[in-house]
């Protein structure tokens, strides 16, 4: 079971999350449910955590957990093309920004 590097993205407005919170759940992540600002979610042996912070308005999300099968590069690509899908379709919202890696 692998651990892929965390992403954070800025420029993040809590519109933007309660978006990506709800292109989760479309993802197949129902614990994606929109009750607070960090959590975890996990479906068929892939757990996402996330953290979101209002006053900076970064985005945080790390897959802790998935099969061997998945690699992170494929996992990541996923995680960065629905924020960044969030983010463009609410363009008025915030700043659309590349993702920041994390050290």
């Amino acid at each position: 079971m692998a651990q892929c590097e965390e992403q954070g993205f800025s420029g993040v407005t809590s519109e933007h999350f309660a978006l990506f919170l709800k292109k989760g759940q479309q993802l197949g992540l129902p614990g994606l449910n929109g009750t607070g600002y960090t959590g975890e979610a996990s479906h068929m042996g892939v757990t996402i955590r996330w953290s979101y912070v209002e006053a900076s308005q970064t985005l945080s999300v790390q897959c802790v957990q998935s099969p061997m099968l998945l690699p992170c590069s494929l996992i990541n690509g996923k995680i960065r093309d629905a924020v960044q899908s969030v983010l463009a379709s609410a363009p008025g919202l915030g700043v659309v920004s590349a993702p920041e890696q994390k050290a």
